[in-house]
């Protein structure tokens, strides 16, 4: 839905939110205004999957921290069948001109170390750092990869998009943490989660963006469960389920009477077998089971979604429709949560997230 936020901007307040152009082939005259890189690869490593050097749990991206390590920007998780993971980054940044510009995206770094994963450290201050990549070349368990800002104090109209390419067959845990940028009113860019049919134990955390997952089918298993679960403000979010996996479901959404916007879980899936529901004065919460059922048989999949909000959010993703206008901008409800099948994963993230 598209809309003028002069209309909305008492629903909406003033979201604030980050904004990025392509270099190559501006829109606009170089100077004031969003940049942003192409992708570009920072992390290639063999991993191991079993024995004494498996990989069981990874972050990526994480809150800003003393003024630095923001994303700030999408999360994308995809999948290959090789055993090791391609870390790539894609910067964005406000600036005065693309030689500024291009001096962020130079500071802009990955930080990836398996150590001070909640306070994370510049790496000069680090007394014994612990890169992700040990000295046989081969990723480390619990590695944490973030964006970090090699200055002073990060930007706040600065951050970056990561994605992460992992073996089909991983099923360990990942931890995704993303954010909306909050500091241009002319360009909220909001940080959104995708993540393409997985066999891992995902968690996610994201702000007014979108939250998309696909579970893998049985055919990719080797009897682990895999999980999706999403915690946002007001984001949208959406897990396909296949139908051969017998999935616990949980949704939690808000519905609160008194406000014009009322959100709701969107059930796309018609063997969907409601168990619970709770419907309060400001929060509501559906629980079920779908998929392929025999009596006496646990759960193959999982997955929560919790959108705590329900809200109008204005949003402007692609970066030739930026105009430096804030009325311009999209603006759209979010804050639903549902389930379907066969919706999501025949196709890629760069087809399913806005902005690309």
């Amino acid at each position: 839905m598209r809309a003028s936020l002069s209309l909305l901007s008492l629903s909406c307040g003033i979201l604030l939110g980050g904004c990025f152009l392509e270099p190559e082939s501006p829109p606009f005259d170089d100077g004031d205004r969003p940049y942003r890189d192409q992708w570009r690869t920072e992390l290639d490593a063999p991993l191991e999957l079993t024995g004494l050097d498996a990989i069981r749990t990874l972050w990526v991206g994480g809150p800003e921290y003393e003024g630095n390590f923001a994303n700030r920007g999408d999360i994308v998780v995809q999948f290959h069948d090789e055993d090791r993971i391609v870390v790539e980054m894609r910067r964005f940044a406000h600036a005065q001109s693309s030689e500024q510009a291009q001096n962020y995206f130079d500071a802009l770094q990955l930080w990836a170390y398996a150590r001070d994963i909640e306070r994370p450290m510049h790496p000069s201050h680090m007394m014994y750092p612990r890169p992700c990549v040990d000295d046989d070349g081969l990723l480390r368990d619990e590695c944490a990869m973030r964006v970090y800002y090699e200055g002073l104090q990060q930007p706040v109209r600065t951050g970056a998009d990561i994605r992460v390419t992992l073996p089909a067959s991983y099923e360990g845990q990942l931890k995704l943490f993303t954010e909306d940028l909050l500091s241009d009113s002319t360009y909220l860019n909001r940080g959104n989660v995708c993540i393409e049919p997985t066999r891992a134990q995902i968690s996610a955390e994201l702000g007014r963006g979108i939250g998309l997952a696909s579970i893998a089918g049985a055919e990719q298993s080797s009897g682990g469960t895999p999980t999706v679960a999403f915690d946002a403000v007001a984001a949208d979010l959406q897990v396909d389920l296949p139908p051969e996996l017998y999935t616990a479901v949980s949704l939690t959404y808000e519905d609160d009477s008194d406000k014009s916007e009322r959100c709701w879980a969107d059930i796309q899936v018609t063997d969907f077998d409601h168990r619970s529901a709770s419907f309060g004065s400001t929060h509501s919460s559906i629980g079920g089971a779908a998929g392929s059922w025999e009596e006496g048989q646990p759960f193959d999949a999982s997955v929560r979604l919790e959108a705590s909000s329900c809200d109008v959010v204005a949003y402007t993703e692609r970066p030739e429709d930026w105009t430096d206008e804030f009325e311009d901008q999209n603006v759209e409800m979010r804050g639903v949560v549902g389930v379907c099948r066969n919706c999501l994963r025949e196709f890629s993230c760069a087809q399913l997230l806005p902005g690309n």
